[in-house]
């Protein structure tokens, strides 16, 4: 593909010239124009040569833009290395901009993107994620989008409602990347950038392949640019050969697998614009022939179809905005002058450093996402799978701590101690109005992470396989109250800044330093690039009560709601206009990110660690994901949420170390409640030690998680190497006792036992001890259930709670049930 200075240079366009195009765009977008309107005067209505040399322009203009800002943000001071990390995945450490970075603002577009989509729909998040989960309104979507052109197709007004949602999401990405001199035309038929699932192709020939998708696309609009005649006329193939040729190409490049041992360079030979414009050349006919492919090689849902290409494209466009339009470039030049600065100041680039800077290059450009090996990825997906759906039955009992964590985050920015964590628990109590979700929550990003996954990503890595053990882990999040849970931690906290931020809205950006409380907020708008302009900006924009909006929506009135001020990006936009969009953005980033500290969850900076340049679908990629599977709360906990204690100061951390620890208690005593045990008792200091582990604060040296691997705390074996290498040895254990005798013995039960998915759910754990644990524990060891409740009355100073209900109930000890030697009394 020709380079922007090539193509400038058959143009024939002076460096004037070039300028007036690049400011062209920017113009328009600040005039307030709609976007659509944008794109047919920069995009539709050029002829392609045209097209090409504008978007030259505007990537010439905008690749010396990058780079002079990448310059002043790595090398500004000493630490280059920190600073170049800081700058693709954001770091909590005190500094400015930190967390304005790539990755943590492909998160913030991605998530307040998805909030105005699902916001349209007035309805709540469990409505939605059942309407999606519909067959016919899935195909009533497509229909809509394919193409979309504002007419309505079916008789579904909430399938319309959202394609016009997708349909305006998509034509802003367009300009975006229009905007950094990506020449990509917008397509109105362009449903989803199609996904192929490698593990499909895999299984298929290729020659199966071309078969099944070549009746189903448009070649004339899929290739017209192919060339099958010569310079002199000469004809190279027929029409049928060019097709097989490019399906077959196609196919070659979605199902070689990456060398395992490639840690060190890009393994994707396309710059991210040319990515973008090669990812969406297969078009098909109609709905019904992408709906078709997608049911044989690609996503099941079009609905997870739809938004996958959303976020895709979402974390390009910000990926192209940060560092132009060929990202690969920048990076390579940026590490070159690293490296020659550091070995000219005598202190070389070490490879572990070199490494880090590339596993976070590779995690925003989505590289780390590529399966090398399709079938070692399904088989650690799959044990990843059972060991959450076997592990992680009490995970919202866990989470109770969050309560912790979002107060200690809303401290850090100026929330006094006590109202941070009354607030939160009240917040979280709260029952939320229509209007409140619509207008707060919705447009803060946050409340509707769920609706299209789930909250697994709290605490394990893998990023799952489409498939029925996605399915089941995501179902398995729902039906233990996980993903509810974390949507209304997440809410609650946002609400809490968003009310924060407009009360401090009132103070000029000088007086923030007047107080304790308005230092340490201004600290944090600092990090995310928020400065004194932007500041006195928010301050004539001001805030908003939710009365104020709902005067329009007759449907809305009467409705209760909070008589609080709020900001957030979404009332930027509407009382600025696209103008101040950038501002805009900076606020999503401030109250996205936020609640994710909040209420701990991974990002690119994380992923980077834990993963470092490790692929996925490969032996030492699943090495690294195994290790890691839940861990990754703690590695969210000690990279963002540490540093954040450590400038809090002593006195911070005594306060937050006690409400950690109050709330670890309330965790543990929900859980020995659900097992049918009176908590642990207060006046045993080992409790404290146990109310700090499961609280998190603790970090490795707690591993709450893995402490519930064993009766009840880990073996050590087990901690260090994680669960998937628990679950090998159990079904070590398993085999071995099987052999021995040819019989199930203790030692193969308790494996069984440990592995069952959905048993040690937090409200049927009852049921599977009551029916089938007890009697099978006291079937193989006759008086074992009566030395557990030994164990437990003089070991840990617990007993079974016995209300003596003349009937069965959750609270007895297993003894009133079950007979010595087996069977029911």
């Amino acid at each position: 593909m020709a380079t922007c200075e090539e193509i400038l240079s058959k143009a024939g366009l002076s460096p004037q010239e070039i300028l007036n195009i690049s400011d062209s765009i920017q113009s328009r977008i600040d005039a307030g124009h709609d976007w659509m309107d944008i794109i047919k005067d920069i995009n539709l209505g050029v002829k392609d040569a045209e097209f090409e040399a504008n978007m030259a322009s505007v990537g010439i203009v905008k690749k010396a833009s990058v780079k002079q800002e990448m310059l002043r943000k790595i090398f500004g001071d000493d630490d280059f290395v920190r600073n170049f990390k800081a700058f693709l995945t954001g770091s909590t450490r005190k500094k400015e901009g930190f967390l304005y970075s790539i990755g943590t603002m492909q998160r913030a577009k991605l998530k307040t993107l998805h909030g105005k989509i699902f916001a349209e729909t007035g309805l709540s998040s469990r409505a939605i994620r059942k309407m999606l989960g519909s067959k016919s309104f899935q195909q009533d979507l497509v229909k809509e989008l394919y193409p979309f052109d504002g007419v309505q197709k079916t008789n579904n007004d909430l399938a319309f409602s959202m394609a016009k949602s997708i349909a305006d999401a998509k034509q802003k990405i367009i300009v975006d990347l229009n905007r950094s001199g990506v020449a990509v035309r917008y397509r109105a038929d362009h449903v989803a950038t199609q996904w192929h699932d490698p593990y499909k192709l895999s299984k298929a020939s290729k020659e199966k392949w071309i078969q099944d998708i070549r009746g189903l696309i448009d070649w004339d609009k899929t290739q017209p640019k192919s060339k099958m005649t010569a310079k002199d006329g000469t004809v190279i193939m027929t029409k049928e050969e060019a097709i097989d040729d490019y399906l077959g190409k196609v196919f070659d490049e979605r199902t070689k697998a990456a060398d395992q041992y490639d840690t060190s360079k890009f393994r994707l030979s396309e710059s991210a614009s040319e990515q973008f414009q090669h990812s969406r050349e297969l078009i098909f006919k109609d709905s019904e022939s992408w709906m078709a492919y997608n049911e044989m090689y690609g996503h099941a849902s079009p609905i997870h179809a739809i938004f996958n290409d959303l976020e895709v494209q979402s974390n390009r466009s910000v990926l192209i905005d940060f560092m132009g339009p060929d990202p690969k470039e920048t990076f390579e030049e940026m590490m070159d002058q690293l490296e020659g600065r550091l070995k000219k100041e005598g202190r070389p680039l070490s490879a572990w450093d070199r490494n880090a800077l590339r596993s976070r290059m590779a995690q925003v450009t989505g590289e780390a996402f590529i399966v090398g090996k399709p079938g070692i990825a399904k088989i650690i997906n799959t044990i990843s799978g059972l060991n959450i759906l076997s592990k992680l039955g009490k995970a919202t009992l866990s989470s109770v701590t969050d309560v912790a964590t979002a107060a200690m985050s809303l401290n850090h920015m100026g929330v006094n101690v006590w109202d941070s964590y009354t607030k939160v628990l009240t917040n979280v109590a709260t029952n939320v109005s229509d209007a409140e979700r619509k207008y707060i929550y919705r447009m803060l990003g946050v409340g509707a992470d769920t609706i299209l996954g789930s909250a697994a990503s709290r605490f394990t890595i893998d990023d799952a396989i489409p498939g029925i053990m996605s399915k089941a882990v995501d179902n398995f999040f729902h039906i233990n109250g996980l993903n509810a849970w974390t949507d209304w931690a997440r809410e609650g906290f946002s609400k809490m800044a968003s009310m924060h931020f407009a009360k401090n809205l009132k103070t000029s950006w000088a007086k923030l330093d007047a107080s304790k409380a308005g230092k340490d907020f201004k600290r944090v708008l600092v990090q995310y690039g928020i400065d004194e302009t932007d500041w006195n900006k928010l301050q004539q924009i001001g805030s908003f009560k939710i009365s104020d909006l709902v005067k329009n929506e007759p449907s809305m009135k009467g409705t209760n709601f909070p008589d609080e001020s709020f900001i957030t990006s979404d009332w930027v936009l509407k009382q600025a206009g696209a103008t101040e969009s950038r501002l805009a953005d900076k606020l999503s980033l401030f109250f996205v990110n936020e609640s994710r500290i909040g209420v701990p969850e991974i990002g690119a900076n994380e992923r980077a660690i834990m993963m470092r340049t490790f692929q996925r679908g490969t032996v030492p990629g699943a090495a690294a994901q195994a290790f890691w599977q839940f861990r990754s709360y703690q590695v969210a906990m000690m990279t963002n949420l540490f540093p954040r204690m450590y400038e809090m100061g002593v006195p911070g951390v005594m306060y937050h170390s006690v409400g950690a620890m109050g709330m670890g208690y309330a965790a543990m005593s929900l859980k020995d409640l659900a097992k049918g045990l009176t908590p642990q008792p207060l006046d045993k200091p080992e409790t404290y030690w146990n109310a700090l582990r499961q609280s998190g604060v603790l970090g490795f040296m707690g591993d709450a998680l893995a402490a519930e691997y064993g009766n009840y705390y880990g073996k050590l074996d087990e901690e260090i190497a994680g669960p998937v290498y628990g679950m090998g040895k159990d079904f070590v254990t398993l085999f071995a006792d099987m052999m021995e005798d040819g019989e199930l013995g203790w030692q193969g039960w308790k494996a069984i036992k440990a592995n069952t998915p959905y048993a040690n759910l937090f409200y049927t754990e009852f049921a599977y001890n009551h029916f089938l644990n007890w009697q099978v524990m006291e079937s193989m060891m006759p008086g074992s259930l009566r030395r557990l409740e030994n164990w437990y009355r003089f070991e840990r100073d617990q007993e079974y709670i016995d209300v003596g209900l003349p009937f069965i109930n959750p609270l007895g000890r297993p003894t009133d049930f079950i007979e010595t030697g087996g069977g029911f009394k």
